[in-house]
């Protein structure tokens, strides 16, 4: 099926290495139009409806984000192109929303072309309206996410970063647990949470298939084991056990 799209980014260098990619490597995607600016991008977006947006954050007279505030009843796949630092990486990684890192490269390309359309299908303009203008504050503010934005078969499910009590991993698959013994199940490598939970000084990997959330630690036993507040129990292996106890920083053990 071949689809529009439209690339509204101030820098000429990108838009042009984003139009070169999508030419090689996804054909059934047409570039009708680029903008550098918020008040041409408006116009053009308005004029072609395309069915994916690449844009950029930092535009001259605003951001991407001023500009999709203006749009009304749009229905397509927004994929952001940022150069921004790891504040506003975690943003988007959090929120699960699609964005590609300047210079663009063509790792990316597919799989964020994959999330836009997805989040597309699953949530309302209305609800893309409010991750926006939460990613938008985050990373602005430089402010740690306070939910994360996970998807599976069942949809996109939105966790309270303070309701994780745990992460461990089972047959390749991620299992995030929550205070009240709840779990979702996704496809993603621990790996992938462990270098996105590094920034929140509460989240400590305690073993190979274990990060705990240390407000959730009742008690650590000498046998290697934790005993959470929750009741369940947790192994800590022997190369963790000093990064638990400083993480803990002064609690009893």
């Amino acid at each position: 099926m071949q689809l529009t799209s439209v690339i509204i980014d101030d820098e000429k260098p990108c838009r042009d290495s984003l139009q070169l990619l999508l030419d090689a490597l996804h054909p059934e995607i047409t570039i009708k139009g680029s903008a550098d600016r918020v008040s041409s991008g408006i116009d053009l977006v308005k004029e072609i409806q395309p069915d994916i947006l690449f844009l950029d954050i930092e535009l001259p007279d605003g951001t991407g984000f001023d500009l999709l505030e203006q749009l009304k009843n749009y229905h397509f796949a927004t994929i952001f192109v940022t150069a921004h630092n790891h504040y506003a990486r975690l943003a988007f990684d959090f929120a699960a929303m699609a964005y590609l890192n300047k210079p663009v490269g063509a790792n990316n390309l597919s799989e964020a072309i994959h999330r836009a359309r997805e989040r597309v299908l699953i949530r309302t303009q209305v609800q893309q309206m409010e991750d926006f203008r939460e990613v938008n504050q985050n990373f602005r503010e430089k402010k740690l996410p306070t939910r994360l934005a996970v998807s599976n078969s069942n949809g996109i499910h939105y966790i309270p970063i303070d309701n994780i009590t745990f992460l461990t991993v089972d047959k390749g698959c991620t299992e995030i647990y929550q205070s009240d013994g709840s779990r979702v199940i996704v496809s993603a490598n621990l790996i992938e949470y462990e270098r996105r939970f590094a920034e929140f000084p509460n989240f400590l990997k305690i073993h190979k298939s274990y990060t705990v959330n240390l407000h959730y630690i009742s008690i650590y036993r000498p046998s290697g084991e934790l005993l959470l507040t929750t009741g369940q129990i947790l192994p800590v292996s022997q190369r963790h056990l000093d990064d638990l106890k400083h993480g803990m920083d002064g609690m009893s053990l």
